[in-house]
């Protein structure tokens, strides 16, 4: 098995200079970087991930936790940001917080007990204060689709009041004033801050805010189609919805066209994901950038590792996208 000295040795450099190559330093000749690379290729040299680490106190991996590892919001998130981790020569490690707090408390402590350069986190239970303390106590923080008051240039994330501005008042403009809101639970911030939008929306129009129209359930189908259930049950006076996600408007459809509703009701979703262009009616949703995210947050923890990378903006603009389910009021709604 080939070692350094071999790789020095035929390459015709000093081990120094091999080592400075493997661990990434700059104060190498591009003519040397080939040489030692062309050498280290032809005698099958594979150097040691650990041993770099200890040398050079980074391990080239980042560590990512995130609230489920499947479905249209955080797959493309990871996708993303590990294409960006990955051209750098990183690696990028994923686990599941599972959107509960001591689930994200586990999974943080086991990332931070391996050698990670930096840490991407999409937590939403995890209280602020700990994430904040965790950055200054050495682990690199980059947070996702979450704003910590004074922690802001650690985070990414969306506009999530413009976002819900932009629906309601694009349903209110077609003549909607009745316009439901079925939220995720309200201990979400992104939960929070679409309904001051929803709101904000409803204030500029002179429509008076009715609790009795808003509702907060899970983030999923099930979700929707409980809040949307009970909307009906309710009897409540409505003719237009807003929904947390494209998820909850699955849901929420589904009640509606086992009503005979469906075909009547204007809707707008969150997100768009992929598969809201081919419902029947197509659904209008907010855009949620969610791989411009993803991207955004591989660079920004590759410079936390200490590699030269692209600079990044820390909030993304949602927009409405507007299809088959945005309807005008009819007369008698």
């Amino acid at each position: 098995m080939a070692t350094i000295k071999d790789v020095a040795k035929l390459a015709g450099v000093s081990k120094a200079t091999v080592s400075r190559v493997l661990n990434g330093n700059e104060r190498v000749s591009q003519i040397a970087r080939d040489k030692v690379k062309q050498t280290m290729k032809e005698l099958g040299y594979k150097p040691s991930a650990l041993a770099q680490a200890l040398a050079t106190n980074r391990s080239r991996t980042i560590g990512m936790v995130v609230s489920d590892l499947s479905g249209p919001f955080f797959g493309p998130i990871m996708k993303s940001a590990e294409k960006v981790i990955r051209d750098a020569g990183f690696q990028l490690v994923v686990t599941n917080g599972h959107g509960q707090e001591d689930r994200e408390r586990e999974a943080i402590e086991f990332m931070t007990n391996r050698p990670v350069d930096a840490l991407i986190l999409t937590v939403f239970a995890l209280p602020e204060e700990e994430i904040v303390e965790l950055h200054r106590n050495g682990t690199p923080i980059v947070l996702l689709n979450r704003r910590i008051q004074g922690f802001e240039d650690n985070c990414i994330y969306l506009d999530n009041k413009q976002g819900g501005y932009l629906a309601t008042k694009r349903m209110l403009e077609l003549g909607h004033d009745r316009v439901a809101f079925l939220a995720g639970h309200f201990t979400h911030p992104d939960s929070l801050e679409r309904l001051e939008g929803y709101q904000q929306a409803l204030d500029e129009f002179g429509i008076p805010f009715r609790q009795d129209l808003v509702f907060d359930d899970d983030y999923n189908e099930d979700g929707g189609r409980r809040m949307c259930q009970k909307l009906l049950n309710l009897k409540r006076d409505f003719s237009a919805i807003f929904c947390g996600n494209d998820l909850i408007a699955i849901g929420a459809r589904d009640v509606l066209n086992q009503h005979g509703k469906l075909q009547s009701t204007c809707m707008v979703g969150f997100d768009d994901v992929t598969f809201a262009q081919y419902l029947n009616p197509s659904l209008s949703s907010v855009f949620f950038p969610v791989e411009q995210m993803g991207e955004r947050a591989g660079h920004m923890a590759l410079a936390m590792a200490g590699h030269k990378t692209a600079a990044v903006t820390h909030v993304l603009q949602p927009r409405l996208i507007e299809r088959e389910s945005l309807m005008a009021a009819q007369p008698n709604d």
